[in-house]
């Protein structure tokens, strides 16, 4: 798309990257089924630019609830975009005003914290906004529709530990969540599907592979079929050692697992979970001990 607008962009060095050229207003396209953080860095900066612009959104759309976010926030902070089916319309010339801001808990992170709760004892998760237009949020309606005990307290949610029961997730809309959804089924009862995964060969890792290895690697059955992560559950997974793929969300899906593996979890790569919780593994020893 840059190379159209004779915008240039390469690498200086290993840490560097080099842009030239400006970018105009204009009526401009991106994938939908590749990454919604495409869609949100254009939709910040076409305000700033001195005219209005348009961003269509081909093909399968997914992670919505993402951009949904993005688009909430640049409202809250001035700035105004008008959304008509796939399409985003957006005036340039605006500025966003700076303002006192309140930052959500976030319910990616949380879900891991949720579904420990489900699996293995009672966990609270506070700081969450009731709400919460978070696409991730959906945790707390798989987790009930998979049998576990959800209850809403203030200023958050409190999961008590149950009998899971597989069934077939569409995640099309909530990516992230994948591998610690990929945990929840190995540890459940009966057999169940991550379906519509193709995004997620996009993500930090191949998350179809790195998934199904996390599985696979603490003695549970997983395999691809097509676009979807058929899972075996079971009652309990063996443990033992883990590749993180440098992908901070298999360590943290990996740590929830552990705490219903007969054997000790060992991840390699554990370091990779600075990207987005450096603090997590200090925050789950409160529910691990």
């Amino acid at each position: 798309m840059f190379k159209d607008m004779d915008i240039m962009i390469y690498r200086d060095s290993l840490e560097s990257i080099v842009l030239k050229g400006k970018l105009e207003p204009g009526d401009f396209s991106l994938r939908g089924d590749v990454s919604s953080q495409f869609v949100s860095g254009m939709l910040f900066v076409l305000p700033l630019l001195n005219g209005d612009s348009t961003l269509t959104v081909t093909g399968d759309f997914q992670s919505q609830s993402y951009v949904d976010m993005t688009v909430k926030v640049m409202e809250d902070f001035g700035v105004t975009v008008r959304r008509e089916g796939d399409t985003y319309f957006v005036s340039g010339n605006q500025a966003y005003k700076p303002i006192d801001y309140e930052v959500e808990g976030d319910y990616s992170q949380a879900a891991y914290f949720l579904a420990a709760g489900a699996l293995a004892g009672r966990t609270e998760v506070l700081g969450l906004n009731h709400s919460s237009i978070q696409g991730d949020k959906e945790i707390l309606r798989i987790l009930e529709k998979m049998g576990a005990k959800v209850n809403r307290i203030e200023n958050g949610y409190e999961v008590e530990q149950s009998k899971l029961r597989a069934l077939d997730i569409d995640i099309s809309d909530t990516p992230d969540l994948a591998p610690v959804l990929g945990v929840l089924l190995s540890l459940s009862e009966g057999t169940g599907k991550l379906m519509n995964c193709d995004r997620l060969r996009y993500k930090e890792s191949d998350r179809v592979q790195s998934t199904i290895e996390l599985i696979r690697s603490l003695g549970g059955e997983a395999e691809e079929e097509e676009s979807s992560i058929v899972i075996k559950g079971r009652e309990s997974l063996r443990g033992g050692h883990v590749y993180s793929f440098n992908d901070h969300r298999i360590v943290m899906a990996a740590a929830v697992a552990s705490l219903r593996c007969t054997e000790p979890v060992k991840i390699e790569g554990f370091e990779a979970v600075k990207k987005s919780y450096p603090e997590f593994f200090r925050d789950f020893e409160k529910i691990a001990r």
